[in-house]
């Protein structure tokens, strides 16, 4: 398993909903309140602050594009492949 965590500056989403042909003012309310409600759940249910980096194994930046970050991904799980599974097993100590 590979944890990844996809994200963009919040012009960068609104624009992708207005691209997708949401109107802006919902665009900007989505994106607000989407970032907001996801923090709050992680939050409460798992008691983390949104987003914990420490939880993913790649963290990418979607503005260059679907493709560009489709091809990273791909390339990053054939790295990972290519490595001893022991690599990436880990204990949580609490």
């Amino acid at each position: 398993m590979i944890r990844t965590f996809l994200y963009a500056s919040r012009t960068s989403k609104i624009n992708r909903l207005i691209s997708a042909g949401i109107p802006e003012e919902k665009a900007i309310t989505d994106v607000d309140t989407i970032d907001k409600d996801r923090a709050a759940f992680v939050g409460k249910y798992f008691k983390l602050n949104w987003p914990e980096i420490h939880l993913y194994d790649a963290m990418l930046n979607t503005e260059p594009g679907d493709s560009f970050v489709a091809e990273l991904l791909a390339q990053f799980v054939q790295q990972i492949d290519r490595r001893p599974s022991d690599i990436f097993e880990f204990t949580v100590r609490t």
